[in-house]
């Protein structure tokens, strides 16, 4: 169900709890074109010129999320959300611990797995969409595995001969 709130928002939301929920540190700048226009957070305050050069290499990792492990060993996370009608940019960037840094978010795991299973081919994400639509409501109550081994046990037969089966596949749907 969605939060109905802004990515700004939400943003704002995670720097505020930062430390409740397992981050170093975090920060939400807003940015008027390339220039700082506020920083918020409780933790990690950065110069502007700092600011500048990680939209600059944020943006250059767009879509993905840009990662720079430090010589301490941690990681700066940072993702933006651009406003071209605004002339806006506004930054979430995150300090990890190094292992948790560089590790795929569920969301880019998920991207990755799509580009590899679907690309070229519509027709299997929309029967795979429509498969685990109709699995939902089947599985209300089961556990996690209980709820892989119905679909494999429901749907094999109807993926045969498509990447669905490959190992990719199978952590498509266990996502």
């Amino acid at each position: 169900m969605p939060a109905n709130v802004s990515e700004l928002a939400a943003a704002i939301r995670v720097c505020n709890l930062a430390e409740e929920i397992g981050l170093l540190d975090t920060s939400v700048v807003l940015f008027d074109g390339d220039s700082v226009k506020w920083q918020w957070s409780r933790t990690l305050r950065m110069p502007e010129d700092t600011a500048q050069q990680l939209l600059k290499a944020t943006r250059s990792a767009s879509p993905e999320v840009f990662r720079h492990q430090r010589e301490a060993g941690d990681v700066i996370v940072a993702s933006i959300i651009d406003n071209p009608f605004f002339g806006s940019a506004t930054l979430f960037v995150k300090l990890l611990p190094g292992e948790l840094g560089m590790q795929a978010s569920h969301h880019e795991t998920r991207k990755h797995l799509e580009d590899y299973l679907f690309t070229g081919d519509q027709k299997l994400r929309e029967k795979v969409s429509g498969l685990i639509g109709a699995h939902k409501p089947r599985v209300v109550g089961l556990s996690r595995s209980a709820e892989i081994e119905l679909f494999w046990e429901r749907n094999k037969a109807k993926l045969d001969g498509s990447k669905m089966l490959t190992q990719r596949g199978k952590e498509y749907v266990e996502l």
